[in-house]
């Protein structure tokens, strides 16, 4: 029992004995030994007390491979909406350690990315409520207004603090430094779009070209075309791009409702 064995290794390491472990938790020196050998388990509401005792998670107590541990983080990341601080910052230890002992794997450092959008979302939403009971209470004020936007992901007045150039800037890098991965021109085309720099936008469609056969270089020509309010050619390359890859449902999937903007509805 895996468990047993993580007990027995944890206090072998720090030269306790069964007794002075059993004395700290009020157990017989008999019990530790029956865990150490995998007869029995301690007890459920033990084991916050023994992963203090010996100053490691619970994750840690179970001796849980990385693999298992990861995927205990990526459920928690989809099933609990607000994190514990405590579920949080073993997340963040253990991957940020993983991270640093594995310098040529990335998934570590994606996770903590998620993590750490998971927790700002989770600050987000709290945000929003705080600033609409202010409202309720005062609704001109103007501080809960701009935070209630900047929670919810809304536009402010001034044009300025709503565009994607950070964002922009680092993906013309990324591309630049990948030039033969599509994905990466697929995210800076969004953010080009969203930000109405058409000019940029047609010369990474260019690019995207040379190293994408897919439909996906029509599709954000035709989304380029929507920009300039030239409907008539978007629904051309459309109606190009349908018959040269009829088959692919992501094709479809992508279009969404840009046949109604192509024809102004």
């Amino acid at each position: 029992m895996e468990i047993g064995n993580q007990i027995k290794a944890l206090r072998l390491r720090r030269g306790i004995t069964q007794e002075a472990m059993a004395q700290h938790l009020g157990v017989t020196p008999q019990s530790v030994g029956k865990w150490e050998r995998g007869a029995t388990m301690p007890d459920i509401g033990m084991l916050p007390e023994i992963s203090a005792y010996f100053g490691v998670t619970i994750d840690e107590l179970f001796a849980l491979s990385d693999e298992t541990r990861m995927e205990r983080i990526q459920n928690m990341l989809w099933d609990v909406r607000l994190l514990l601080q405590a579920d949080a910052d073993s997340a963040r230890e253990f991957l940020l350690e993983k991270a640093k002992r594995e310098s040529g794997n990335g998934r570590p450092l994606a996770m903590l990315a998620e993590l750490e959008n998971h927790i700002a979302k989770a600050h987000h939403d709290q945000a929003a409520e705080y600033a609409k009971e202010a409202l309720t209470r005062d609704h001109t004020l103007k501080d809960a207004h701009s935070n209630l936007a900047e929670a919810m992901g809304g536009s402010y007045a001034d044009w300025c603090a709503q565009n994607h150039g950070a964002l922009i800037a680092y993906y013309r890098d990324f591309v630049a430094a990948h030039p033969d991965y599509a994905p990466g021109y697929l995210w800076l085309l969004d953010n080009l779009l969203d930000d109405g720099r058409l000019d940029e936008a047609e010369h990474y469609c260019d690019l995207l070209s040379r190293v994408d056969a897919t439909f996906r270089t029509p599709l954000y020509r035709a989304l380029l075309a929507l920009k300039r309010r030239q409907n008539d050619t978007a629904l051309e390359i459309i109606s190009r791009m349908e018959r040269q890859f009829s088959g692919e449902w992501r094709m479809y999937l992508s279009l969404g409702g840009h046949y109604g903007a192509c024809r102004g509805l």
